[in-house]
């Protein structure tokens, strides 16, 4: 796109969803959708300073821990990350996280399957550019998610926009329903193409070592776009897909544990009101209103152990569990129902989800 104005991703997908589908795009739907969905959902920006401190929100709680002990904070977090709105945009800097995390990961090689993140370019020499999730809630559960991964990429000087062949769907409360558990059950029957369910969890989750009894890996999978089967699909979609788990493991933790601790990082929020907009099929579109965030750190503070301490505090807090299905742990084939019931500590506080994470406002 040849247009100044598409500052953010958002403006980017929204731009290119207007253009006419290609052979190449898949579902042929896909964009027209996102676009949608795109207009109907609280949309998030985060500034670089933010971006940053992602790298140390999603990464530095696991540095130096056993795997166990991994599991057990990745499956807290699954738990906490909810959406802050039936439809959710998430945005942040890559470049500016993928520099942190290369920094991160460097001290802790053996822990975290994020080997792209290692590359020793600049932020300036970084091709992503910005990475978002357009996320919703499913007509099934109210605490089951999907969403889509959308990039920007630059090349040959021009922003292209990429986005994943599947959609990550996650529980925050038992195991995924049909018909969500089903690439789940038959990733066996794929497994020529698709590495089996350890794979795409450990792609997912981004770091090694995981045990197949976590409660986690029946909480989150991958599943097809709208009007696809997975299963029917293509060589090649099969093969993309599995390219993409395997060259972005650990992206979607990025987003998990945001939206896990969203009410507690310390950000100021910025508005902004577009004014700018775009031409397309002989009409004028203007962009869309979006919130920046921006990160607002204690002076002196160590962004790796404030990150520490904020995932910590808000895996220990008191928050509902609704009641819900869980498979049996010695009859895999039988569930049981888990009643309605708090965890964590309520003296530490609770942790809602009508989220209202404006901690200090400035308007553009």
């Amino acid at each position: 796109m040849k247009s100044k104005h598409n500052e953010t991703l958002a403006d980017l997908l929204l731009e290119v969803s207007y253009m006419p589908s290609t052979p190449k795009q898949w579902p042929p739907d896909l964009l027209v959708n996102a676009r949608n969905r795109l207009r109907a959902a609280r949309r998030f920006v985060l500034d670089k300073n933010a971006s940053t401190f992602l790298s140390d929100l999603s990464n530095a709680v696991f540095m130096g821990k056993k795997p166990k002990i991994s599991e057990r904070i990745f499956n807290q977090m699954l738990m906490l990350a909810r959406l802050p709105h039936s439809t959710t945009w998430l945005e942040y800097d890559a470049a500016a996280e993928g520099v942190r995390t290369r920094d991160l990961i460097r001290q802790n090689k053996e822990k975290f399957a994020d080997g792209d993140h290692t590359s020793d370019r600049t932020y300036e020499e970084r091709t992503f550019r910005q990475v978002g999730l357009l996320a919703r809630v499913t007509p099934e559960c109210e605490t089951i998610f999907k969403g889509t991964i959308f990039m920007r990429r630059i090349i040959n000087g021009m922003p292209v926009l990429a986005w994943f062949p599947f959609e990550y769907v996650w529980s925050t409360e038992g195991d995924l329903v049909f018909p969500y558990s089903v690439i789940i059950d038959a990733s066996n029957d794929v497994d020529n193409v698709l590495p089996g369910k350890k794979f795409i969890w450990e792609s997912i989750a981004g770091f090694r070592g995981v045990n197949k009894s976590a409660q986690s890996f029946r909480m989150l999978s991958i599943y097809p776009h709208e009007g696809t089967d997975l299963f029917k699909a293509s060589d090649a979609i099969l093969k993309m897909t599995s390219e993409v788990l395997e060259h972005f493991p650990g992206l979607f933790r990025r987003f998990l544990a945001l939206l896990a601790t969203i009410n507690d990082i310390p950000v100021i929020s910025t508005n902004v009101r577009r004014v700018h907009g775009f031409m397309a099929r002989h009409s004028y579109y203007r962009y869309l209103d979006h919130t920046i965030l921006t990160l607002n750190l204690p002076k002196g503070g160590e962004p790796y152990k404030i990150a520490r301490n904020i995932v910590a505090a808000a895996h220990r807090r008191a928050h509902e569990v609704r009641g819900h299905w869980r498979r049996h742990h010695w009859q895999p084939e039988q569930r049981i129902w888990i009643h309605e019931h708090f965890r964590g500590d309520r003296r530490l506080g609770m942790v809602t989800h009508d989220y209202n994470i404006v901690h200090e406002e400035k308007t553009s």
